[in-house]
């Protein structure tokens, strides 16, 4: 390919005729910002606590437990499943016949 194993420089070897799968090859240590700054990790800590505050909070109105899921349970799957009805019968005709 036409690159010198003597090329320590990231920038100089994807210069030549290396292809770089993404930034991470070019910047050495780039890799740890990657963990540090992840947005996923983000959402689970916040829904977490979103619903650890809204449980205290049913549990202070004399909620109970089983209440608090059920409500929880139903305001998640009706959104999917009228996701899911709406998204079946799409998926299926837009399948290709060979």
């Amino acid at each position: 390919m036409g690159v010198s194993e003597a090329s320590n420089d990231p920038i100089e070897r994807a210069s030549q005729d290396e292809i770089v799968a993404g930034v991470i090859g070019l910047a050495p240590g780039l890799w740890l910002a990657t963990w540090l700054f992840q947005v996923i990790p983000v959402f689970f800590f916040v829904g977490g606590y979103a619903n650890l505050i809204a449980f205290d909070s049913a549990r202070r109105r004399g909620e109970s437990v089983v209440t608090f899921v059920r409500q929880r349970v139903r305001r998640l799957l009706v959104p999917s499943l009228v996701f899911v009805a709406l998204w079946l019968p799409s998926r299926s005709s837009f399948t290709f016949q060979a």
